[in-house]
């Protein structure tokens, strides 16, 4: 009897016991958890939060969302992961809690700011921008415009390497400075055909990668370069620009605008005679030559001058050249001509509708190309045909535009010139300014001028 009790103590004891060790292992979670952010093909680029050329980093202390599943289900939770070690792409998180022997699926989605759905296993991301900044040549702003996500399934939480993928592409733009004068960047536009989304935000699937839903595209991209060192003759210049996932259908065209510190705009563009695909994780390049622009848009901003620009009109027998934005224009009137410091512009004073009453401005010539089109903006209100713009080659008439009566202040008159209507081979040397009034004449007062020219055959 006392041996049986024995026993079936020592068998209780034995069964406590066992269920103490139950209970201690079901409770022993693991508490923290370190992954491994990695790439998934040695062709891809490799995951990042900076871009450099065609290597790509994270960075210490950068963020990323990460949800939690045991295997097999749908995540309820979502995590956030900071990097320990940029080079080696570990990230961390100390408060979540995992059975160190069972499985678990797991979802990434980088940057912290996108939106996660863990019950859909979607994120809605921004894949590049509508405007984007580069500061100097570096291509680090890539990393908040190109998204990235991954998946991972039935993994041991003691070694977790979740393939990160990239969401956007990279465009690397070229620019060659074959011109005679040194010169800097200030900007590039990348412009579609309409309907083609070079940018947006999208609902992502994280497993398939799949985009769906794109809300507030765009089919042009904006990269202003700030802090641009200036580029020598034949030196080079990269832009780099973050574009989503899309396709250029057959002769469709992408125009680059590129932008330099003197506000002087070249343009070029690129015609598929294919489809042609931009994929996700792809690392686009191209180049332009400066000098083979297929147009150059000009624009001189009269509100502030020259130091040497004459404050007094004083009678003149003789054209003068002042340097605006990197070249030059010259100004005649015979009455003369003056900066007005207070209201910004250049008033000519007394002109009048006799030939030695006009006043003449000078535009810049470009070697290899003739004008296509002018913007003159003005000063003051005018009276009904009061100021005419004439564009002469030498003392023929190119093209003629009389000013419409009534205007508002900052008044732009326009005149398109086609190349139909070129005396080719001449050129449009100077704008010849006058008005109505063959006697005393009329305050003429200018702000800026636009002049576009395109590439002669």
């Amino acid at each position: 009897m006392n041996l049986r009790l024995i026993i079936i103590a020592i068998a209780s004891v034995v069964c406590f016991i066992g269920c103490k060790k139950d209970a201690t292992e079901h409770n022993s979670l693991q508490r923290g958890l370190t992954i491994q952010a990695s790439t998934t093909t040695s062709t891809e680029s490799a995951s990042r939060t900076t871009f450099n050329g065609n290597e790509t980093k994270w960075v210490t202390g950068d963020e990323m969302t990460i949800m939690v599943s045991e295997s097999n289900t749908i995540p309820t939770s979502a995590y956030t992961f900071t990097c320990q070690d940029g080079q080696a792409g570990t990230f961390s998180n100390s408060t979540i809690e995992l059975n160190p022997e069972s499985q678990y699926d797991f979802y990434a989605v980088y940057p912290t700011s996108a939106e996660v759905d863990a019950a859909n296993l979607s994120a809605q991301i921004t894949i590049g921008a509508a405007t984007q900044t580069q500061d100097g040549d570096s291509p680090t702003h890539i990393a908040q415009l190109d998204p990235l996500t991954g998946c991972v399934k039935n993994t041991l939480p003691n070694s977790v390497s979740i393939p990160m993928h990239h969401n956007a592409a990279v465009m690397a733009i070229n620019v060659v400075n074959n011109l005679p004068a040194t010169l800097g960047i200030k900007g590039l536009d990348i412009i579609a055909d309409d309907g083609i989304k070079l940018c947006g935000t999208y609902d992502i699937d994280i497993v398939s990668g799949e985009l769906s839903n794109a809300s507030n595209a765009s089919n042009t991209i904006t990269v202003n370069v700030e802090n641009s060192d200036a580029i020598s003759q034949d030196g080079t210049f990269k832009i780099y620009a973050a574009i989503a996932p899309c396709t250029l259908p057959e002769n469709s065209t992408l125009e680059f605008v590129i932008t330099d510190t003197n506000n002087i705009q070249y343009e070029f563009t690129k015609t598929f005679a294919a489809e042609f695909n931009i994929v996700a994780g792809d690392l686009l390049s191209t180049s332009f030559n400066l000098s083979a622009a297929e147009t150059i848009t000009y624009t001189a901003d009269f509100t502030s001058v020259p130091a040497e620009f004459p404050t007094s009109a004083t009678a003149q027998t003789e054209t003068k050249y002042y340097t605006f934005n990197g070249r030059n224009i010259g100004f005649y009137n015979a009455k003369g001509y003056k900066y007005d410091s207070t209201n910004k512009y250049i008033q000519f004073p007394g002109v009048g509708k006799r030939s030695d009453l006009s006043a003449k401005i000078y535009i810049p010539q470009i070697e290899g190309y003739y004008l296509l089109s002018l913007i003159i903006s003005n000063e003051a209100p005018l009276v009904q045909n009061c100021l005419s713009f004439s564009l002469m080659d030498g003392d023929n008439i190119v093209k003629m535009k009389d000013a419409l009566g009534g205007e508002s202040r900052d008044s732009k008159y326009i005149s398109d010139i086609t190349e139909a209507e070129l005396v080719t081979p001449s050129n449009v040397e100077y704008i010849k300014v006058f008005s109505d009034n063959n006697t005393q004449g009329r305050n003429y007062r200018c702000k800026a001028l636009s002049l576009k020219y395109t590439k002669s055959e």
